[in-house]
């Protein structure tokens, strides 16, 4: 071979492997398509462990948005109330109360999270929560959820209140935190390209966003598809890329991607196509290696959401984590989701419209196995059969009425911290 192909040779290798190791991809729609893939596949994460402290901040609303939400929450309320004493003072005054707090005080809470997502078909969560007004009185959720093509479907979920001595068995699923994305792509856009990914494969996914970036710039002169514009310095001599969409002058998104820390996403923001207002913001910092796993991790994180039609913060919430806290992509298994009842709890079960109360005349416990919220085998409890009348003791009338305290203060509890019943969010693209 001459010389100078020789020389050229080298030179393009040298080139090749510049460009591979940088992570450096030819567009933003193959960047953010490795980014997804590599999220899913070599960089996923599908179990952990951790504790944090997180802080909420509310933006505050209107009067006559506090007033619709406190209608809307008694509504959903009442036909769970069956104490008329009762009834009367959550409905008029504790669900008012806790709906203006939630629009104007700030909260903190520090909690401990497990999941495990490796399983075909169903998820498992366990998170214990200490909210800063009662501390000793945490809540502590376990939660199995069958899934399916990126729906979730129905649960088993058993919730301890530890303020109220109860522990609420139900079928509905709970509004979690899903901390394996965060600091990572998130949102419509990223989860659309996961679905073509796990369908048809990367080369696939981004000949599709190709051709829609195509269209979007055949169809308006200053549109942008998941496009490059922005390269710095992140961290280490490594680079980071900022990627824009952009539909009639106005950005729809940003991500910033940093492909040799395993393609994380320390800021992204999604914007509403029709006002151009910021919708989501999602700000990661303090990355750390978690060495047994491999995985990249924010020790901080900050998500917003700000209402489309106004641009005002809805609410923010900041999560400070403990590094040694931290555990990533360990075997787990069913049985490893437990919740320790103490001698003495009353156990509500009202799964498929069932309303059967346990009593705990020993101390033991729930966890996610098969069976293992099968109350009816637990040798431990002892089924309530008496029903609730005019005639019973005082003590039986004042355990009834901690079923009635106690689904309020969950309801509550699932409302402020995204701990309880499953609520629709709108999260934008």
């Amino acid at each position: 071979m001459p010389k100078t192909s020789v020389s050229l040779a080298f030179l393009l290798a040298c080139c090749v492997v510049s460009l591979f190791q940088s992570g450096r991809a030819d567009d933003g729609v193959e960047l953010i398509s490795k980014a997804v893939d590599a999220q899913q596949n070599k960089s996923a994460i599908f179990s952990g462990r951790g504790s944090y402290d997180l802080v909420i901040t509310p933006g505050g609303q209107s009067e006559e948005v506090i007033q619709a939400k406190i209608e809307e929450e008694k509504a959903a309320m009442e036909p769970r109330l069956t104490n008329s004493q009762d009834r009367d003072r959550i409905l008029n005054e504790e669900i008012p109360r806790s709906v203006r707090e939630r629009y104007t005080a700030q909260k903190r809470i520090n909690g401990t999270f497990q999941f495990d997502y490796s399983k075909p078909r169903a998820e498992y969560t366990k998170k214990v929560l200490n909210y800063g007004d009662r501390p000793t009185f945490p809540t502590a959720v376990i939660e199995k959820r069958e899934t399916s093509h990126f729906k979730r479907n129905r649960a088993e979920t058993a919730l301890f209140e530890s303020g109220v001595h109860l522990c609420y068995v139900h079928n509905t699923p709970t509004a979690t935190a899903d901390f394996r994305h965060f600091g990572r792509l998130r949102g419509m856009t990223p989860l659309f390209i996961a679905a073509i990914i796990e369908k048809k494969g990367v080369s696939a996914a981004i000949d599709q966003l190709n051709s829609q970036a195509d269209l979007l710039r055949a169809n308006s002169s200053d549109g942008k598809f998941l496009e490059i514009v922005e390269t710095k310095p992140f961290e280490d001599g490594s680079e980071s890329f900022t990627i824009e969409s952009v539909v009639n002058g106005r950005v729809t998104q940003r991500y910033t991607v940093v492909p040799s820390f395993g393609y994380i996403c320390p800021f992204e923001q999604i914007y509403d196509p029709n006002t151009g207002n910021l919708t989501n913001e999602y700000l990661a910092g303090d990355y750390v290696l978690n060495e047994r796993s491999g995985i990249y991790f924010p020790l901080t994180y900050v998500e917003s959401e700000y209402d489309p039609a106004t641009g005002n913060l809805i609410e923010k919430k900041e999560y400070k984590f403990d590094k040694e806290s931290l555990s990533f992509n360990e075997p787990m298994n069913p049985k490893d989701f437990v919740l320790d009842i103490p001698e003495g709890l009353r156990v509500q079960d009202v799964r498929d419209g069932k309303n059967v109360s346990y009593i705990a005349n020993s101390a033991g416990s729930l966890n996610l196995a098969p069976d293992g919220l099968d109350l009816s085998k637990m040798s431990w409890l002892t089924k309530k059969t008496e029903e609730l009348s005019q005639n019973h003791s005082s003590g039986v009338k004042k355990e009834f009425r901690l079923i009635g305290r106690s689904l309020q203060l969950i309801g509550i509890c699932m409302v402020l911290i995204g701990v309880g019943l499953a609520v629709k969010k709108r999260r934008g693209a």
